[in-house]
């Protein structure tokens, strides 16, 4: 008789917590869920649920690695600095995302970026300075953007977003454009 996928599901789970609590190391982990699937194919449904959880194991373990190396799991709340590419301009409450290029902690990973708008241009790279706070947003104070070239994408994207905004379209973000213009509210 087959379990239900509820059994599958929980094993998965439990898998995954294990990895992220108990800090299980990555190799260790690998070797888990290859013998848990080694073993589901020799065991069928059984042994199947055992490989959710060696695969759950896995992932949480590849996971809290990837969180001990970001500047998000490293930094302790307070002042630091980092260079970072920002991915978007800034919306209108200031938050932007980036990616942490280099830091004096020896840190990577992607952050949230709480700015003044209109101080970065999305694609841009520059050097922040600012406050930490948990989880992983950080309140920049100084910013020196740094010369280079942008990807064209950026480029393309924010002439559209200037032409649109000439043409009194609303811009919802950097990625998408509203279509619901205030003239067309008669037609709904």
């Amino acid at each position: 008789m087959r379990p239900p996928i509820v059994h599958v599901t929980a094993a998965y789970g439990a898998g995954l917590w294990v990895g992220l609590v108990v800090s299980v190391p990555q190799p260790l982990g690998l070797a888990a869920a290859v013998v848990a699937l080694a073993a589901g194919g020799v065991l069928g449904w059984p042994g199947i649920v055992g490989g959710a959880a060696g695969v759950g194991v896995l992932t949480g373990a590849l996971a809290e690695a990837r969180r001990q190396t970001s500047c998000a799991g490293v930094w302790p709340p307070g002042r630091h600095a980092a260079m970072v590419a920002l991915h978007d301009r800034a919306g209108p409450r200031g938050l932007a995302s980036a990616t942490v290029v280099a830091a004096p902690e020896r840190c990577a990973g992607e952050l949230r970026l709480l700015v003044r708008p209109g101080v970065l241009v999305a694609g841009a790279r520059a050097v922040v300075v600012g406050t930490f706070r948990a989880p992983s947003v950080l309140r920049v104070q100084h910013v020196r953007v740094l010369r280079g070239p942008r990807q064209v994408r950026f480029a393309l994207r924010d002439a559209l977003a200037r032409r649109l905004e000439r043409l009194r379209w609303p811009v919802a973000s950097s990625d998408c454009t509203a279509l619901a213009h205030p003239s067309w509210k008669r037609w709904s």
